[in-house]
């Protein structure tokens, strides 16, 4: 009885372990490093980060998203996007980051699609990224990071121009801005190590989207 006991309580300290570790999102060393440099606007040097697990892929991947976004340079859109497709196609596994990052990068990269008017593209990321989004918020519902992916999809959804919007119908996606800005300021006042991100975020939203300043 008391191997028994032993052997049930080992199996149990196992799931709990695999279910948080399966629930984690930080950075290492090199890609707590390189994050700072992104925040700092410093794309080259977050760009030189190795994608190996959820949150280098992200690093790396946001870095070129930024760089795109303010640069402009559509000569790097190619590249940067056959970076994208192959980094995210390594994170096979259905954990609550990797599902984070494939849902995240596909927001960021709807809106680089839009912004070199490729508008078909973008609305098809859209959709997958809410999709994505929408699976790992039901896997997962206590993952913080996945709220702002979440309620910018939120956000962004419910300020589609008129003309798009029978668009977001066709697609299934239903927009609600009060619940996207709560869902956002939730990882805004958070422990994660995204907080900051999302901070700029925000402000982005309460300036271009409320049109009021950052309070």
């Amino acid at each position: 009885h008391q191997q028994y006991a032993k052997a049930s309580l080992i199996a149990c300290f196992l799931l709990w372990y695999t279910c948080i570790n399966a629930q984690s999102f930080s950075f290492n060393g090199p890609a707590s490093t390189a994050y700072q440099q992104l925040l700092n606007l410093h794309f080259d040097e977050a760009q030189q980060l190795s994608a190996t697990d959820a949150p280098s892929v992200y690093v790396a991947n946001v870095a070129r998203v930024w760089e795109l976004l303010l640069n402009e340079d559509v000569s790097l859109l190619d590249t940067y996007e056959s970076y994208f497709e192959k980094s995210t196609n390594m994170l096979e596994q259905s954990t609550a980051a990797n599902l984070f990052v494939k849902a995240d990068l596909a927001l960021y990269w709807s809106v680089v699609y839009l912004k070199f008017g490729h508008e078909f593209t973008a609305f098809l990321e859209l959709r997958r990224a809410y999709q994505v989004a929408l699976l790992c918020q039901k896997k997962y519902p206590q993952f913080i990071p996945i709220k702002k992916t979440l309620g910018l999809l939120q956000i962004a959804m419910s300020s589609v121009p008129e003309k798009y919007t029978w668009i977001t119908d066709f697609l299934s996606m239903k927009g609600n801005l009060e619940e996207g800005i709560k869902n956002l300021h939730s990882v805004v006042v958070s422990a994660t190590e995204l907080n900051t991100e999302a901070l700029i975020l925000m402000a982005l939203v309460q300036g271009y989207v409320l049109q009021q300043p950052l309070k």
